[in-house]
């Protein structure tokens, strides 16, 4: 993907962007210095959820908002959460270290976030959570 940003940038020869590709546990920026931070599809394959959450926590301003789109472990049925949970290994392997199963909303909330609004698409395999979230 940095490569086709870094494709797409040089077409817009105007815009005033940065590439910096770093892991999201040690985000290379200053504390406070984003009014927005945006996850979409990335959070199932961090190596430690909690501390990428609280990289992204740091380098909120207050009142930034922290806006996310994620598949999330399947609460809402035992039995397509017990897939989830049987396919999880040979999902991971295949889907680039995507943990099928994760808890990501409890995650967040562990995280110190407080949702603005939370809106759940169902989902037998892959339900999916997207909003908005704050620094409690």
């Amino acid at each position: 993907m940095l490569k086709r940003a870094r494709a797409r940038l040089d077409e817009l020869a105007a815009a005033n962007i940065e590439l910096q590709q770093a892991p999201a546990e040690q985000l290379p920026f200053a504390d406070a210095s984003f009014d927005h931070a945006l996850c979409t599809w990335v959070l199932c394959t961090v190596d430690d959820l909690p501390q990428t959450l609280a990289e992204i926590r740091r380098v909120l301003k207050p009142g930034g908002t922290f806006r996310f789109m994620e598949h999330v472990g399947n609460d809402r049925s035992g039995f397509w959460g017990g897939v989830q949970n049987a396919i999880a290994p040979v999902w991971r392997w295949m889907g680039a270290g995507c943990r099928l199963n994760q808890r990501t909303q409890l995650a967040i909330e562990d995280a110190g976030f407080r949702f603005d609004w939370i809106e759940h698409v169902p989902g037998k395999v892959q339900p999916v959570i997207f909003g908005v979230a704050r620094p409690a």
